[in-house]
């Protein structure tokens, strides 16, 4: 169901998306992740091996870094340990 409502809204994200021109897309979440992954046909790992890590994937001719990112381990209700840390890293 989430791909098929990623799907329906993807080709309206990608036109707003060059109106603002940006260089940089961050996911949240496993789910938008995975849709992103697929639509970039991106052959990388899972979003715990890749998170914080920037991958160049190309929509509509235009190429922005993909950085996968999680929002926070859902069972403990706090930030993943390293989270911090691999994002500081990340020169943006």
């Amino acid at each position: 169901m989430i791909d098929d409502l990623a799907e329906y809204y993807f080709s309206s994200s990608l036109e707003k998306l060059s109106k603002y021109n940006p260089e940089h897309i961050i996911t949240l979440g496993k789910p938008v992740f995975d849709f992103f992954k697929k639509k970039g046909n991106l052959e990388i790992g899972a979003i715990k091996e890749v998170f914080a890590q920037k991958f160049p994937i190309h929509f509509n001719e235009k190429k922005y870094n993909f950085i996968p990112c999680v929002h926070y381990n859902s069972r403990f209700r706090k930030p993943y340990d390293t989270q911090k840390e691999r994002l500081k890293r990340i020169i943006i």
